[in-house]
């Protein structure tokens, strides 16, 4: 028996996004064995912090948090390992 996998793909700062991945994954394979959190995003212009503005802090914020929130309600249930970077 060999292993299948699959990769997703989704702009996770989209709940509905998420939410086709995850059901994607669900009809494919009706199960997920193993999780990898690896979010991290930055400032879409290059500026220095007291130029930044709240609409990149917003980017950065629903990408890198929320965003991995959401993935991790959506694959919930548990019977799987999550995997933090």
């Amino acid at each position: 028996m060999s292993p299948e996998t699959s990769c997703g793909l989704a702009d996770i700062a989209e709940h509905d996004q998420i939410r086709r991945m995850a059901g994607e994954v669900w009809e494919a394979f009706g199960r997920l064995d193993v999780a990898v959190n690896n979010v991290g995003d930055v400032a879409r212009e290059q500026m220095s912090w007291r130029d930044l503005t709240e609409e990149s802090v917003d980017h950065v914020l629903a990408v890198d948090i929320k965003g991995t929130l959401l993935c991790t309600h959506e694959f919930g249930g548990g019977g799987y390992n999550m995997i933090g970077a």
